[in-house]
């Protein structure tokens, strides 16, 4: 379950028991990957070769840029072109929410472990920003597309996580 205060979250009944390296720390799922900080609330430095950061002005216009290294991990997975697209569509729809609410950078992690990648961006927020929210279209087509996703908010941040695992059907 999503840590702060959910926007959205969904999970397949089927995602498997695993420790995933979500920002630099194990999690263990049982069900779910959560949105929130680790405990402590620091967020480690990239210290793994299948994970990548990135931070990104909140504009349109760089979100060819985050999409791009999504498609990337999910190459490097070993999603087929299918799976690679269905990536990179939660990854922009969410991301563009995330802008769209806030005059923060964007800061992204994409992890790769085996053959699932874990895409996690935060993004500062002040009391007096929007909400961050999917229109009922792009939350039709996140669902439709990745494994697990939520997209949530606090008083200062706003976090997405978004899931795809190589080889998983993921339209019911």
């Amino acid at each position: 379950m999503c840590s702060l205060a959910p926007v959205f979250e969904r999970r397949r009944p089927e995602f498997p028991v695993a420790e995933f390296p979500v920002g630099g720390f194990a999690v263990r799922h049982l069900g779910h990957l959560p949105c929130g900080r680790r405990p402590g609330g620091t967020e480690p430095a990239v210290d793994d070769g299948n994970e990548v950061l990135l931070a990104v002005p909140p504009d349109a216009a760089h979100l060819r840029a985050v999409r791009l290294v999504a498609a990337d991990a999910g190459g490097r997975a070993g999603l087929d072109a299918s799976e690679v697209d269905d990536l990179r569509i939660a990854v922009g729809e969410l991301s563009q929410a995330v802008m769209d609410s806030t005059d923060h950078r964007l800061v992204v992690r994409i992890v790769v472990h085996g053959q699932s990648v874990i895409v996690r961006a935060s993004a500062r927020r002040h009391l007096n920003d929007p909400l961050p929210s999917l229109s009922a279209i792009s939350e039709l087509m996140v669902d439709a597309v990745s494994d697990h996703y939520c997209l949530e908010h606090s008083e200062s941040e706003m976090i997405f996580v978004v899931a795809k695992t190589a080889g998983r059907m993921t339209r019911q």
